[in-house]
């Protein structure tokens, strides 16, 4: 369901209360339990000391803590590290929080390592296991996403919700073809326990013991850990972005539009990009760079990563990653009907998700529409195309009279009068929203432009979808409130929209509270 305000803002202050006490519980098991969770120090790396002296490369060397590879990295450029999983560094520098200059503790070899790939080398994420601080929803889609998965595959994570007990162990159970998962709650008082007739150790004691054969939960194999998004092609380029265009090669059109073609392509004959061909004359390089300096900036799990730019000649190239199911209007269009209402409305939340950081930095997008949103393999959505957003200083933003805008897509203050603000773009997520629970129809279907313009500022909406989705009612809800006109304002936000949709669930799906209105249920 999607929960009235009230009822969020008591979770929120009861998630930070146990947050608290989970805290304390944390620093406590990490100096009495989590030692043993970690692999052997053959190296002897906790009794090393290094002296303070400049090496070759002009680095000081100071030691500042040992870490683990949790993943395996080829580096593709010169001042990266290539390594296995497992291997154990030491950490010498850190000049910024996204790239790390460490040392090889068996080779020697010293060199840029992505922070995201490695651990404390003593820390509980050592384990394959161990997926820290992600909520239970996110440990159904992990756990349930993949088919291949076995039965009996698991994850351990902290808890979001009992100041009892400090983490919970999620398994995926299949019978008669269908597959759940379930959760149980991890305990830690006076030892470490699901049931307290049976009480371990550690953490790594009760998981040895729960994947044995003898095992009552016949658990089996640690999920796969997503990797950690890599935000830059290399270290160099994390703020000098720039990049010599000879080292891009373009191998296959994904398509086109007003402004330029999209193309899969290669960096430096080892990074699968996106390369967007802006056509000529188009923009200024100046006015470009201010746009993408703000594309740049933007680090959120649910917004296409902006990589590079090639702007000293025409064509301008757009370099960000690659999303291989490609736009979601056609992954709907093609594939739709594969996908459940849960699975739709999760997308809905990603693409809420993204707009909410956006709203957060006071940044409008002005072309949000399903044609924009990509998809990767996982079912991962990201918001892309920002050739239009700007930083909003005063609330909104009027563009020139000669920038085309989808007309369907926009709200009528948009359209009418050529003024922009969040709350417009709100306003076209609604039509997203219809996008998607229609698997990809056209937004006002036998209606023309003008016929749009006129009617939609009288009071017309869409109706509620019934093919080939049955929307539920409080889900259209939501809909209409972001629809709403000419009182902008009492369109709800996206932190809002967000919220409301993360919760929601259609076994209990109510209708939409304002949030002045709310009561709690």
């Amino acid at each position: 369901m999607g929960p009235p305000l009230s009822k969020l803002k008591k979770k929120e202050k009861r998630k930070e209360e146990n947050t608290a006490i989970r805290e304390q519980t944390l620093r406590k098991e990490e100096t009495q339990t989590y030692d043993e969770a970690a692999p052997d120090d053959p190296q002897g790396c906790a009794d090393t000391k290094l002296d303070d002296e400049p090496p070759a490369n002009g680095r000081i060397r100071k030691s500042l803590g040992f870490v683990v590879t949790i993943y395996s990295y080829i580096g593709r450029v010169n001042t990266e590290l290539t390594f296995d999983k497992g291997e154990r560094f030491e950490v010498l520098d850190k000049p910024n929080e996204d790239w790390w200059w460490m040392r090889n503790l068996k080779t020697n070899a010293e060199g840029f390592a992505f922070s995201g790939y490695v651990v404390p080398a003593t820390s509980l994420e050592v384990q394959e296991w161990y997926f820290g601080d992600i909520s239970r929803k996110e440990s159904e889609k992990l756990l349930l996403n993949d088919p291949t998965l076995l039965n009996g595959t698991f994850l351990v994570r902290k808890s979001e919700s009992s100041s009892v007990h400090s983490y919970s162990l999620s398994f995926k159970v299949t019978a008669e073809g269908k597959s759940s998962v379930k959760h149980h709650r991890i305990y830690s008082n006076d030892g470490v326990y699901i049931q307290n007739n049976r009480k371990f150790r550690t953490l790594n004691d009760m998981i040895t013991f729960y994947t044995s054969s003898s095992s009552p939960l016949k658990l089996k194999q640690a999920c796969p850990k997503p990797k950690p998004t890599q935000w830059d092609l290399s270290p160099e380029m994390r703020d000098e972005w720039e990049i010599d265009r000879r080292t891009l090669v373009c191998d296959e059109k994904l398509g086109a539009g007003n402004f330029g073609e999209v193309w899969h392509g290669v960096w430096n004959g080892t990074r699968e990009v996106a390369i967007k061909t802006l056509k000529p004359g188009m923009m200024s390089p100046e006015a470009f760079l201010q746009e993408a300096s703000i594309m740049k900036k933007l680090r959120h799990r649910n917004i296409l990563i902006l990589y590079a730019v090639c702007t000293l000649e025409e064509p301008i190239l757009i370099v960000t990653e690659y999303m291989n199911r490609g736009a979601l209007l056609d992954v709907l269009r093609k594939n739709g009907k594969s996908l459940e209402l849960p699975d739709l409305v999760d997308i809905c939340t990603q693409v809420a998700s993204a707009m909410a950081h956006l709203e957060s930095k006071g940044l409008i997008h002005r072309d949000l529409a399903a044609r924009n949103v990509l998809m990767d393999s996982d079912k991962h959505c990201k918001v892309a195309d920002f050739g239009l957003a700007r930083i909003v200083e005063h609330g909104e933003y009027s563009p020139n009279s000669n920038v085309n805008f989808p007309v369907k897509w926009t709200a009528p203050e948009a359209s009418l009068y050529g003024q922009y603000t969040i709350k417009s773009d709100v306003w076209s997520f609604g039509i997203v929203m219809m996008e998607v629970l229609t698997l990809g129809a056209n937004p006002y279907p036998g209606m023309s432009n003008n016929n749009v313009m006129e009617v939609v500022p009288q009071g017309h909406r869409m109706p509620r979808p019934t093919y080939p989705i049955n929307c539920p009612e409080g889900l259209f809800d939501v809909i209409t409130k972001c629809w709403q006109y000419p009182n902008i304002e009492d369109r709800p936000t996206f932190e809002f929209l967000e919220t409301y949709l993360s919760e929601w669930d259609m076994s209990t799906d109510i209708n939409y509270d304002e949030p002045e209105n709310a009561v709690d249920q």
